[in-house]
């Protein structure tokens, strides 16, 4: 029989990495009926729609090994140049610079007619892999044949950890993200059924491939520094916090996630201050500097492995009154601004004196995780209370015709237990 020659494929890797952006809307009300209307978006993209991974692997070229023909023997090793690496994808943003080179031919690895590449791969904590393949040679005259690559309990690449994915055709790139359920020892592995030994003489299939591991267990967040969580099942995790600054802080989370992710503020012992609320709504929470906090996120089922997960603290330097006989006065036309903190009750008291009758208007803007409400009073009468719910709500109040002459304070409160947050006053 006649043998049959194939030429052996070099591969090279070419990266890009994509940043993203987003911005926040506000609603105003302009009459005493209450309206809060808003449009959150997302500070970050979707976990799957960033993969520097899947980006990696779909850019990389080919091209033969200086024109040298080779033929593959049973005696060769399977594996060309290097292994399949394995990035730690904390921020979702790493940039990607290197990928594994993968021959499938020799009698190594084999089971039958099983050709197989196998790698032993250890993970500190459960999560996701973002494992991306793209098929990119075949030695000439071997048939195209499907390979099946993903995560195995086993180096034999018998028990699938997660299912596992396909590459079938020439040039194609494919990836799925694995769950990694706990920590411990698991295996990357491709494999193509494919009985084409004839006289010592092996067909080759090349592949291009990488992994990006995404944590999903508890960890210390920081201010204003994005992590990517890896989760596919229904999972809650505890990110611990400590606020830099007196005021307060919001939290953010991935475009597609927004609502399917919900956060709860809690104590350092874990006991939540708050109920949850969903992250598209960008919940803020009233904290103090030097405190610990922890974040409780619950997040559904995400078929995209995982999500972004960001929280901001922001200062805010507060003089306000405790009580009704301590208000703070507000001038016409300043602004002030508060934080109601969050496990407190306390509430913040302002007051402003008009000299004659006069049309007001007062101007109230806030961020909370729930409700807000502000009651004005004209010395022991009630004039009106109002609410704002979620963040980056804002209302106009205005007089109904002209309010005489006195003294008028301004209660701001929580509207329930849970509730805490910023706001900002200014009347004229």
């Amino acid at each position: 029989m006649m043998k049959r020659k194939g030429k052996v494929l070099s591969l090279v890797l070419a990266a890009i990495l994509t940043v993203s952006s987003g911005s926040v809307v506000q609603a105003a009300d302009t009459s005493t009926k209450v309206q809060n209307t808003q449009a959150v978006k997302a500070e970050a993209q979707s976990l799957e729609a960033q993969s520097s991974i899947v980006k990696a692997v779909k850019a990389a070229k080919v091209s033969p090994v200086s024109a040298q023909s080779a033929t593959v023997k049973a005696t060769k090793t399977t594996v060309v140049d290097g292994s399949i690496p394995v990035i730690m994808m904390n921020t979702g943003n790493e940039s990607v610079n290197k990928v594994g080179q993968i021959i499938l031919a020799a009698r190594n690895g084999t089971v039958g007619n099983h050709y197989q590449y196998s790698q032993a791969v250890t993970f500190k904590t459960k999560g996701t892999l973002d494992f991306a393949m793209n098929y990119s040679a075949k030695s000439d005259g071997a048939k195209q044949k499907s390979a099946t690559y993903g995560l195995f309990y086993d180096s034999a690449l018998t028990k699938p950890v997660d299912s596992y994915q396909f590459c079938d055709e020439l040039g194609e790139t494919t990836s799925r993200m694995f769950k990694v359920p706990k920590p411990g020892k698991y295996y990357l592995g491709i494999y193509v059924y494919a009985n084409t030994y004839s006289d010592g003489v092996y067909d080759a299939w090349g592949f291009v491939a990488a992994a990006g591991f995404y944590n999903g267990a508890d960890r210390t967040i920081l201010h204003n520094k994005q992590i990517a969580i890896g989760q596919k099942e229904p999972q809650t995790n505890y990110f611990k916090f400590k606020a830099t600054q007196t005021g307060y802080v919001s939290a953010f989370a991935s475009k597609d996630s927004k609502y399917s992710v919900k956060v709860a503020l809690c104590n350092s012992k874990k006991k939540a201050y708050s109920d949850y609320t969903a992250v598209g709504y960008n919940p803020s929470y009233g904290v103090t500097k030097g405190k610990t906090y922890y974040f409780k996120v619950a997040s559904s089922y995400n078929s995209n492995g995982g999500y972004f997960f960001k929280v901001k603290n922001y200062k805010v330097s507060e003089k306000s009154g405790k009580s009704k006989g301590k208000a703070v006065t507000i001038k016409k036309g300043k602004t002030v601004s508060g934080t109601l903190q969050a496990g407190s009750s306390q509430a913040d008291w302002y007051k402003f004196k008009l000299t004659s009758k006069k049309s007001v208007k007062i101007l109230w803007k806030a961020k909370t995780n729930d409700t807000m409400k502000i009651t004005v009073y004209q010395g022991g009468r009630t004039i009106g209370t109002r609410s704002l719910i979620y963040s980056n709500s804002s209302y106009t109040l205005q007089s109904l015709g002209k309010w005489s002459k006195g003294t008028y304070y301004i209660k701001v409160y929580r509207g329930n237990s849970k509730s805490s947050g910023w706001y900002s006053l200014k009347w004229k």
